[in-house]
């Protein structure tokens, strides 16, 4: 077998037992929610979904955005739609334990482009730093009033973002960085290749939107089973933002569980704004927020695979003409 097949056989054995685990702990939430059916019906909205799945396309578009903006000014690279398919096909790569594989795919991806091997590196290392910087500074924002309990952990997010913003500075950055491609056998990125610290600040800014668009999804997610005030997008922007920062700094692919996790614990007090003041009330509102946040995982799987799909499409290498 011809070392590129192995690989890819790897990977796609790898993916597949991660998404049986995450099959598996969903089919325990649906069993739990079809106990609780048979003592208090739940019932599900799923009109709610479609505006939850457009918000995190929307989400993934940015992502793109800002990731190609990056680019741009490291590389100047054109064919926009395909580097944007290439993006979207390779965030698949998440799911793989490790991180790699993302940026792996990325790189097969985007080498028939023209674009070099440096180029693709350094603006997927520094559209996940700002990611996390970006996520981060909203969570302090849309928190901070509605979830003081949790303000120790928002400090030491924050100060995580923090030390990210200095890492990405080009006076620290490309000091670091440029020993790791030494190492490894790859030439220095060059001085005309650097980014600016305004082009690593407007990236940051260019991350935002995906912030309040993560915000609707879950707002959306969660109308199908609660009808919440459209005023609680701005605290589940928060939400979103937060469960995504600990999911990335985690290691775990895709922040399977600690996604999860976080929102539903968050998603609580919110949840309880909602619902009659009556003893059982903070039952159903752990019921609900772990329903709310499987079905959250779910619209996120099938955007990501669907947007995979196309991103693998529009990427793909084109055969020379003889």
């Amino acid at each position: 077998m011809e070392p590129r097949a192995l690989v890819s056989g790897l990977k796609i054995t790898l993916l597949a037992v991660v998404l049986f685990t995450a099959g598996w702990k969903l089919h325990g939430a649906w069993q739990e929610y079809r106990a609780q059916q048979q003592r208090e019906p739940v019932v599900i909205d799923w009109f709610w979904s479609v505006p939850s799945m457009a918000a995190l396309a929307a989400v993934a578009a940015t992502g793109a955005t800002g990731w190609y903006w990056l680019l741009r000014r490291i590389d100047g690279a054109g064919a926009v739609i395909r580097l944007y398919g290439a993006y979207w096909f390779s965030q698949l790569g998440k799911y793989v334990p490790g991180k790699i594989v993302l940026l792996l795919m990325r790189l097969e991806r985007t080498a028939p482009l023209g674009v070099s091997g440096r180029a693709t590196t350094v603006a997927t290392l520094v559209e996940n730093a700002v990611y996390v910087v970006s996520g981060a500074a909203a969570a302090l924002l849309a928190l901070t009033g509605s979830t003081g309990g949790h303000g120790r952990l928002l400090t030491g997010v924050l100060l995580a973002g923090g030390l990210l913003l200095v890492a990405v500075h080009p006076a620290v950055f490309y000091r670091l960085v440029n020993p790791v491609l030494k190492r490894a056998g790859r030439a220095e990125i060059d001085p005309g290749q650097r980014l600016r610290a305004s082009a690593i600040l407007a990236s940051t800014l260019l991350m935002s939107p995906c912030w309040l668009f993560g915000g609707a999804a879950l707002w959306s997610a969660s109308r199908c089973v609660v009808p919440l005030s459209i005023g609680e997008v701005w605290n589940l922007s928060g939400v979103f933002a937060l469960s995504v920062v600990l999911g990335m700094i985690s290691f775990l692919p895709g922040g399977l569980g600690v996604r999860e996790v976080t929102q539903g614990v968050l998603l609580v007090p919110i949840l309880l704004t909602a619902l009659p003041s009556d003893p059982a009330a903070s039952a159903r509102a752990q019921l609900l927020a772990a329903l709310i946040v499987v079905m959250q995982r779910l619209f996120q799987l099938a955007v990501e695979l669907v947007l995979g799909l196309l991103g693998g499409l529009l990427s793909r290498p084109r055969r020379a003409v003889a």
